[in-house]
């Protein structure tokens, strides 16, 4: 009844923002959810093994075949690790922590005395954690033999039925999460580097370059706020942003897995991560800069076109198809109040300058 006296063509109230629809809203809720492409492939990888290891938990005679279950999905945790470095790991230490469990089964009697080596193994167990995947699970292997131990009695066939379930999980991950997908086989960090770098600077164009719509400023009438998330140049902004720190996120992802992999995939990474150290202080120099620009003068075009020029020729130089050519020359970059995006943009270039030797 208040508002039926308004017109409806009276100027929005400064300082109060537009609410955005519901289009929008859901809009900007999927895309803060949505994840990059490395997300959702170990995410099938982990739902192909889940399902292939609970068919086998329903066709094979297992006594305790969650045990199956769950070992495939902790060694296939998505953690972007090794995966055929946790499942062989797995397994061996499996296979150590049964010849353990069964010897102290077979050697101490029932009663206070398997208090002892229960707090033996508890206090290896942040030790063998810190030092090595399968030592850990040779340490966790025989407490958790005892500890069911305690309830059921089972004696050193315990140790047997959890070695078997085990060493299923470990082939299932084996062959369905690793040997099933070629692309776990080899390092792509070239392709995901360059992939990042081409968002970066497509987001360094958006960051640092003034929307011609922003010069009423937000909050102001007619002016689009950027946090109304109704295509406003903040908006756009944030846009631009975020697939930029999404590729970041992916890349880092993809060389923790490679760190992890065999030394013939791990040796091809170690010389990029001088590129993906430079990468990410790049992104923080071009955030602090759109920050520090926002309501000011807008920088000169030419300028910012000339750091996303660079920025863009760097792909080229880091591409399998042209191997041995030099990153573009990084010389000529604006100084002033853009000089820590610019000297962010050298050292990328000098890490590409030195991964490529």
């Amino acid at each position: 009844r208040l508002a039926a006296g308004r017109d409806p063509a009276a100027p929005a109230r400064p300082g109060r923002a537009a609410r955005p629809g519901p289009r929008a809203r859901l809009g900007a809720r999927l895309e803060r959810i949505r994840q990059g492409p490395m997300v959702w492939l170990f995410t099938a990888r982990l739902m192909l093994c889940i399902g292939v290891a609970a068919v086998c938990s329903e066709v094979l005679p297992l006594q305790r075949s969650y045990w199956v279950v769950l070992t495939v999905a902790i060694v296939l945790k998505p953690d972007f690790g090794s995966v055929f470095a946790r499942a062989v790991q797995r397994g061996l230490g499996t296979v150590i922590g049964v010849v353990a469990g069964a010897l102290i089964l077979a050697a101490v009697p029932y009663g206070p005395l398997l208090l002892i080596p229960l707090g033996v193994l508890a206090a290896l167990l942040p030790y063998g954690r810190a030092l090595n995947y399968g030592l850990m699970s040779a340490f966790l292997t025989p407490l958790v033999v005892l500890l069911i131990d305690l309830l059921t009695r089972a004696g050193w066939r315990l140790a047997e039925i959890r070695l078997y379930d085990t060493l299923l999980g470990c082939l299932i991950v084996l062959l369905a999460g690793y040997a099933a997908w070629p692309m776990s086989w080899h390092a792509h960090l070239p392709r995901q580097l360059a992939s990042a770098i081409g968002k970066t600077a497509d987001y360094t164009e958006r960051a640092l370059t003034a929307s011609p719509d922003s010069a009423s400023g937000p909050g102001r009438p007619g002016g689009p706020d950027s946090r109304s998330g109704q295509g406003g140049p903040g908006a756009e902004r944030n846009r631009y942003r975020r697939q930029a720190y999404r590729a970041l996120s992916d890349l880092r992802a993809e060389f923790q897995r490679t760190m992890a992999e065999p030394s013939f995939v791990s040796r091809q990474a170690t010389a990029w991560w001088p590129a993906v150290v430079a990468l990410e202080q790049l992104m923080d120099a071009v955030t602090a800069a759109a920050v520090s620009f926002d309501g000011a003068e807008p920088q000169p075009a030419g300028q910012v076109a000339g750091l996303t020029r660079v920025l863009r020729a760097l792909p080229a130089a880091i591409a399998p198809a042209a191997p041995g050519q030099r990153p573009p020359r990084c010389a000529d970059l604006p100084d002033g109040p853009l000089e820590p995006v610019s000297d962010a943009v050298r050292g990328v270039c000098s890490a590409l300058s030195g991964s490529s030797e």
